[in-house]
């Protein structure tokens, strides 16, 4: 950290800071590319099974010599120890899939700067500036399943790999009882590795794709009023307008096997948008020494404005069979399957008024008598979608 300024004038400074988080160094994936959004098996992985509980079963229990030569239960029944052949072909798949588990370091560095710059242009006027650039980096374990084939569970190395950005910078004015400010807030999150694949451990001819955290950005205007009147009353006023965007493109029907997405996408991308809007109001007075005045308003606006959108999708390993009853109403495809899930993303928006009132009179010595009021109005939506996102679509409430 270093800084440099001028008192009353201007004030710069600069800072470097670094956290490495060590989260394991016994890991072990027989899985090639860790570090990269590409997890491939070797070319010499055989199914893991316990022959004698079935060649076709996936087991794990195989890479243990002990628990993979145990005996297993017939269908009759009786207890029945491994044949000769068995435990032969369990040491094969032993032989070489055991080598192809390679230790992976995990870990994760934050790496974060810091800078920023106060300018006082007179002892009414400042402007402060700051940025800040932040880079995490590195490898954490992840479970997912599989589920191309037989919804099997893996627990992956998967790349982290972000950029976090925030920028601030505001104007604010001193004059006599009177503070004004306008402000300016941004923050950007890039993420670099957009998706993670992987081989399915049961057939590696099959792959599974998950998406990561998608990039976005954030844009906000704020500003503030406060006037002191006289010596016991004062007035503050505030509010913000921020737009909320997020458009990465969907991973599209390529990434899904056995025809999940038979039908494609509506749309590339979300091409979301929420506008949030706000204002407090609040004003205390204080008449004389017995009584304490309080009066606020607050309104507060979640406008979400994304489009709404039908998507229409296979479960896990099914593909798409049977007909289904709207088959060609409404809008959709008529070859819609019987087993097709039909969903609409919901654009939730949430709107706030609320005003609060509150007296307290001296009526002894460290005695108050105190009364209040609130009311608060919540109207809750999702337009565009067929399906309410709320048990109460407006709350209307008096104390």
């Amino acid at each position: 950290y270093a800084e440099f300024g001028n008192q009353g004038k201007y004030r710069f400074f600069v800072a470097y800071s670094e956290l490495l988080a060590n989260r394991s160094d016994s890991f072990q994936t027989p899985y090639l590319g860790a570090g990269t959004g590409s997890l491939t098996l070797p070319s010499n992985w055989l199914f893991p099974a316990v022959a004698q509980a079935g060649a076709t079963r996936l087991n794990f229990r195989v890479f243990d010599p002990v628990a993979g030569a145990g005996s297993v239960y017939s269908t009759s029944g009786v207890l029945t120890p491994p044949t000769a052949a068995q435990l032969a072909t369990s040491a094969s798949i032993r032989a070489a899939n055991v080598p192809d588990f390679q230790n992976v370091y995990l870990s994760t560095k934050r790496t974060r700067v810091d800078a920023g710059l106060s300018f006082n242009v007179s002892d009414k006027l400042d402007i402060p500036i700051s940025y800040t650039y932040e880079h995490k980096s590195g490898l954490k374990a992840l479970g997912a399943v599989t589920s191309q084939v037989s919804e099997n569970s893996v627990i992956l190395p998967t790349p982290i790999d972000f950029d976090t950005s925030q920028a601030n910078a505001a104007v604010n004015y001193k004059f006599k009882q009177l503070y004004l400010s306008v402000a300016y807030y941004g923050s950007f999150f890039t993420d670099n590795v957009n998706s993670t694949t992987w081989q399915d451990v049961a057939d590696p001819t099959k792959s599974a794709t998950l998406a990561n955290a998608p990039s976005n950005q954030f844009n906000q205007f704020t500003f503030m009023a406060a006037e002191k009147f006289k010596h016991n009353m004062k007035l503050v006023v505030s509010g913000s307008y921020g737009r909320n965007t997020q458009n990465d493109p969907f991973l599209g029907p390529s990434t899904a096997a056995n025809g999940q997405l038979a039908f494609g996408l509506p749309v590339p991308s979300l091409n979301g948008l929420v506008v949030t809007s706000l204002v407090n109001a609040k004003f205390t007075a204080k008449p004389n020494k017995k009584w304490n005045l309080v009066a606020a308003y607050k309104y507060f606006n979640r406008d979400n404005q994304t489009p709404v959108n039908t998507y229409f999708f296979q479960d896990a390993n099914e593909s798409k069979s049977g007909a289904s009853p709207f088959a060609g109403l409404y809008g959709v495809p008529a070859t819609l399957g019987s087993n097709t899930n039909i969903y609409q993303n919901r654009a939730y928006s949430e709107m706030t008024n609320q005003a609060d009132a509150e007296a307290e009179y001296e009526i002894a010595k460290k005695q108050w008598l105190k009364a209040s009021y609130q009311w608060q109005k919540i109207d809750r939506s999702c337009p565009g979608a067929w399906i309410d996102c709320s048990d109460a679509a407006r709350t209307d409430e008096h104390t």
